[in-house]
């Protein structure tokens, strides 16, 4: 097997150890629990090593869909934000434009699942991210496990950045971001989505909250900042299996966390 194609899979089971309830109410809006799934979060590459540098890959978005068809993750050389929502890949570029992306194009980094909501509730007054962030950790029994978010709705406000497609040799992620494009988006519907992850996974994974926003229209979007939700709803999927998968390079060879 190439040294290209070759993959070591890394999978980890993280347990809920604890029921959440029937029935938990809160000032926002009811909330209904479905209970626990066997949903799997499908990482490839660490988070760490693809912020040192690492902006090639050899997974495919049509490779990459048969783990998930909910997501967020990075292009080749960084190019632009990505967004999987359906099982539709977009791409969110410094000129502000949503592109639709084929299946042949490769990422370097994303994470992924087969969203099925566990927890759904309603927002019914604004609520600003550090809020929200806040109240998910409330109803959840512990930090130590990855889930996956999604809110849907409208927002007052969403602050959101992309970053330019940079050339080899690559910089490291803290000096592409330097050069981030900024979108102040108002009064607008979409959806923000990803994962929150726990700091136990160490370098493997971004920890907390990693979020990117998608448009109702298919027209705005990007890597989120900030923002305030207005109204709408917030589903959470207990995600306890976590996968990933590292492609083998010179460049990952060489990486030390």
């Amino acid at each position: 097997m190439n040294v290209q194609t070759r993959g070591v899979v890394i999978a980890i089971l993280i347990v809920a150890t604890a029921a959440l309830g029937c029935a938990l109410y809160a000032c926002y809006g009811a909330i209904s629990w479905n209970g626990g799934s066997g949903d799997t979060l499908y990482q490839i590459m660490p988070y760490g090593a693809m912020a040192s540098g690492i902006y090639s890959g050899n997974t495919t978005l049509g490779e990459l869909r048969q783990h998930g068809t909910f997501g967020i993750g990075a292009y080749i050389g960084m190019e632009g934000e990505m967004v999987l929502l359906d099982g539709q890949f977009y791409q969110i570029r410094t000129d502000g434009v949503v592109y639709r992306m084929d299946d042949s194009i490769k990422t370097p980094y994303a994470q992924v699942t087969f969203f099925e909501p566990d927890m759904t509730f309603r927002i019914n007054e604004t609520m600003t991210y550090a809020q929200i962030r806040d109240y998910v950790d409330d109803l959840l029994p512990t930090e130590n496990m990855v889930v996956a978010i999604k809110i849907t709705g409208e927002f007052s406000s969403a602050t959101a950045r992309s970053v330019p497609k940079q050339s080899e040799p690559y910089p490291p992620l803290s000096e592409v971001v330097v050069n981030q494009t900024v979108f102040n988006l108002a009064n607008t519907s979409g959806s923000a989505l990803g994962f929150r992850c726990p700091s136990l996974l160490g370098e493997a994974v971004f920890p907390g909250y990693h979020l990117h926003f998608l448009s109702g229209d298919k027209a705005a979007g990007g890597h989120l900042l900030d923002f305030e939700f207005a109204s709408g709803t917030i589903e959470v999927d207990i995600t306890p299996g976590f996968e990933m998968v590292c492609f083998e390079s010179p460049q990952f060879n060489e990486y030390v966390p």
